[in-house]
């Protein structure tokens, strides 16, 4: 509510898991001055072989040392 007071929409919504077991514990938005569908996506931290998924891997990749 407080982005649409603002003039800001909803363009992205990313649900995280830590496992697929598990339930989503946080939500990244995105938000943009432009009206267009929203983009609904869901990442795993963790496989279900207890290893960081690619796309967590790829999320974070600015963060970790080689």
């Amino acid at each position: 509510e407080e982005a649409e007071r603002n003039g800001f929409l909803l363009e992205e919504k990313v649900l995280v898991k830590q496992t697929p077991k598990h339930q989503h514990f946080r939500a990244m938005l995105l938000f943009g001055k432009e009206n267009q569908e929203v983009i609904n996506h869901e990442i795993m931290i963790k496989n279900h072989d207890g290893v960081y998924s690619d796309e967590f891997i790829y999320l974070l990749k600015d963060y970790y040392l080689d």
